[in-house]
This record gives structure tokens, sequence and C-alpha cells, in this order.
């Protein structure tokens, strides 16, 4: 699959800092991570770095489309440009008939 960009990158790397660092100021001020105010910031930190994964999973499924509507229209162009040059594919005017006769 297609790798993530350095701006969504950084912005999941930035989420994930950030919950890393919101666990780790909680712990060092007493919280517990048994007591309901320690199982919020776990919650809360495990939400944020779910975002960050989503993010990433969403811009690489997007690219990954992007890619594969690049390879298909480069696929057919190649066929026009064949058809082309072999005498198959021609314009004559508005209508947009073939020279050969028939309708493109």
């Amino acid at each position: 699959m297609t790798e993530s960009s350095g701006v969504v990158k950084g912005v999941a790397i930035e989420v994930r800092d950030a919950a890393a660092e919101m666990e780790k100021v909680a712990w060092f001020v007493g919280m517990e991570e048994n007591e309901p105010i320690g199982i919020f910031v776990k919650a809360q930190s495990r939400a944020l770095v779910k975002s960050a994964d989503l993010l990433e999973s969403a811009e690489m499924a997007f690219a990954a489309e992007i890619d594969a509507v690049r390879k298909l229209g480069e696929i057919e162009l190649a066929k026009v440009r064949e058809m082309n040059r072999s005498g198959m594919y021609c314009r004559t005017g508005a209508r947009g008939d073939c020279c050969h006769g028939s309708a493109i």
C-alpha cells in the first residue's frame, strides 16, 4: 500500500506524541490508571492514537485509489494512441464520425 505523506505522517506523529504526553503527565501528577480519571485518560489516549491511525489509513486508501485511476487512464490513453497509430481512430469534423464510416 502507498505510504503516508509527510504532512499527514507529521500530524499523526504529533497526535500520538500528545497522547503519550497526556498519559505521562497524568501519571506524574499522581493519577492512577485504575481510578475513574485514570481510566478516562487512558481512553482519551487510545482515542487519539486510533484517530491518528485512521487518518493515515484513510490517506493511504485515497492515494491507492488515485494510483489505480491514474493507471487505468494510462492504459486507456495507450489504447487510443495505438488506435491513432494504426489509423483506426480519427475525427472528421464536429460530428465525431470515424473516417472509416462508423461513429466513435
